[in-house]
């Protein structure tokens, strides 16, 4: 399997609730387009071109291409996690101390999950996805509550993707502070969520066939049930970074797509008047 390289059906759940919305509005039968480009922060300090790769088997080459389609590989099988951790894993803080293999294992920061978020300002930003020729990605595991991030880096090495370093931040230092500041609140504040969508909220079906796609509105009334059906994290996201731009401070797209279920949700959030909203959900 390869990850998020997979038809996009909204997940059987959802699509009970939204056909109540929207009419035939159940999936997109087109592969979902893994886009990427190569503007990525690097890490402070390249890696050596000497570090083991410790192959037993022969890989192919299909993994290496897409970093989505290797980080699949690389949260689904625990043995080629192993072998693609340069350990002990450097600290990128100032004096911080190098993760062993036991502190990797212990503290299981990319245990399986069901999906994985990326942050846009743009539409056209979501490009990034899909450029083999990237050489470094960051993946963040984002404490919504705690308000901290910590980030793992990782970088082609002798053509294959290696975890090859890490640190740890104030959710408040990062590029995103504004919008994960208030994310976490969104989430776990059910009073607060409902203050921060714009009612109704436009929900727009995506799907490519013009007698599938389409758009409704959902009401306040509806949010509750609507809601629980939808991915939306409140202790930890999963935020891949493959070095899109972060310039806009009135503008995000919170993309959530499955590792293995076809979900692919676009949350779009603006700024306006002081303080973040909700405005459209496409699927």
């Amino acid at each position: 399997m390869v990850f998020l390289r997979h038809e996009k059906y909204i997940s059987l759940s959802v699509i009970g609730w939204l056909v109540l919305l929207l009419t035939a509005c159940h999936g997109r039968p087109a592969d979902i387009e893994e886009m990427q480009t190569d503007t990525l922060a690097v890490v402070a300090d390249e890696p050596s071109d000497s570090l083991m790769l410790y192959d037993d088997e022969p890989e192919p080459e299909s993994a290496d291409m897409l970093f989505a389609d290797f980080f699949y590989a690389f949260t689904t099988d625990s043995r080629y996690q192993q072998q693609r951790v340069a350990f002990p894993l450097k600290s990128l803080d100032e004096g911080g101390e190098a993760m062993t293999k036991a502190d990797f294992q212990e503290r299981e920061p990319f245990a399986s999950q069901e999906f994985y978020a990326s942050i846009y300002d743009r539409e056209t930003d979501l490009a990034v996805q899909n450029d083999t020729s990237l050489n470094s990605v960051a993946v963040e595991r984002i404490y919504l509550k705690a308000q901290t991030t910590d980030r793992y880096h990782f970088q082609r090495v002798q053509g294959k993707w290696m975890l090859t370093g890490y640190d740890t931040k104030a959710v408040g230092a990062t590029p995103q502070a504004s919008f994960l500041t208030f994310f976490g609140k969104f989430v776990n504040d059910t009073l607060y969520q409902r203050e921060s969508i714009v009612f109704p909220l436009r929900l727009v079906s995506e799907a490519e066939d013009d007698d599938m796609g389409g758009e409704t509105e959902l009401t306040e009334g509806e949010w509750p049930e609507f809601r629980d059906q939808m991915p939306l994290p409140t202790e930890v996201m999963t935020a891949i970074d493959y070095g899109q731009t972060s310039l806009s401070e009135n503008r995000k797209i919170l993309l959530m797509e499955g590792a293995s279920n076809g979900l692919f949700v676009k949350y779009k959030f603006d700024h306006t008047d002081g303080r973040w909203r909700l405005y459209e959900i496409d699927f």
